[in-house]
C-alpha cells in the first residue's frame, strides 16, 4: 500500500523516532514547513539534547488501517523537545500487520496501583491480568481489578522468553466490559522509556507472537 505521509503526519498523530540509536515516542505538532513536519518528544534526556541539525533518524508509525511504515528522515531543526524532521524522499510503502491499528497479543502481566497512605503515594500490588492488544500509544488490559478513568497503574510483562520483563507506568483512559465478568482497560503509556518502545516495535513487527 502506498502511503501519503503528509496526510497522515498531522497534529496529534503518534510515532516513534530512532535518534542516535535510541527510540523516542513523539507526537506531531502544528508546523508550516513544507519540507518537513514538527514533532515533540514525549521525554527528553542527554541523548536528545545532543541531537544536531542534519542528523539522520528512523521514523516509524502505524496507519489507521494497520500498516506499519518506516523511513529515514533528516533533522531540519532541533529545539528540544521539538524537532523538525524531513519527509521521506519518493514514495512510501506500508506493511500490513493487521486490519486494525492495535496488534492483538496475549501477555500475562502483574498489576500494581498507585495509592495514597499518610499523605504519600505508593505502589501496591493490585493483582494480575492480560495485555490483549498494543500499539504505539498504549495497550488494552483485561483483568478483574477495579480501576477508574485517570487511575495510574504499573504494568510488567515478558514478551520474549529469556528476556527481562518490561515495566512501565500507564494511565487508564477507557473502561469497557470484557468476557467472563472481566473488564477491559485502555491504558496510555506515561513518558515511555526506550526499553518499552523497543519492545513495542518488536511486537509490531512480529504480530504472530
Amino acid at each position: 500500500m502506498d502511503v501519503d505521509v503528509k496526510k497522515i503526519l498531522i497534529p496529534d498523530f503518534s510515532l516513534m523516532a530512532k535518534l542516535r540509536n535510541k527510540l523516542y515516542h513523539c507526537v506531531v505538532c502544528k508546523g508550516e514547513n513544507e519540507d518537513g513536519f514538527l514533532v515533540r518528544l514525549s521525554k527528553t534526556d542527554q541523548t536528545a539534547l545532543a541531537i544536531v541539525v542534519n542528523s539522520i533518524c528512523t521514523v516509524q508509525f502505524v496507519t489507521e488501517d494497520g500498516f506499519v511504515c518506516k523511513f529515514e528522515s533528516k533533522v531540519l531543526d532541533a529545539s528540544i523537545p521539538f524537532l523538525n524532521l524531513s519527509y521521506p524522499e519518493g514514495g512510501l510503502e506500508g506493511i500490513n500487520v493487521r486490519k486494525q491499528v492495535r496488534v492483538d497479543v496475549s501477555f500475562w502481566t502483574a498489576l500494581l496501583g498507585l495509592v495514597t497512605e499518610n499523605g504519600m503515594q505508593k505502589l501496591k500490588p493490585s493483582g494480575e491480568g492480560s495485555i490483549v492488544d498494543m500499539n504505539l500509544d498504549g495497550c488494552r488490559v483485561m483483568t478483574n481489578i477495579e480501576y477508574k478513568v485517570n487511575d495510574t497503574i504499573f504494568i510488567s510483562f515478558e514478551y520474549q522468553e529469556g528476556k527481562e520483563p518490561v515495566s512501565f507506568d500507564g494511565i487508564v483512559r477507557r473502561v469497557s466490559p470484557a468476557p467472563h465478568g472481566l473488564v477491559y482497560y485502555g491504558v496510555q503509556y506515561v513518558e515511555p522509556e526506550s526499553e518499552l518502545l523497543e519492545a513495542v516495535q518488536f511486537i509490531l513487527e512480529h504480530p504472530e507472537l
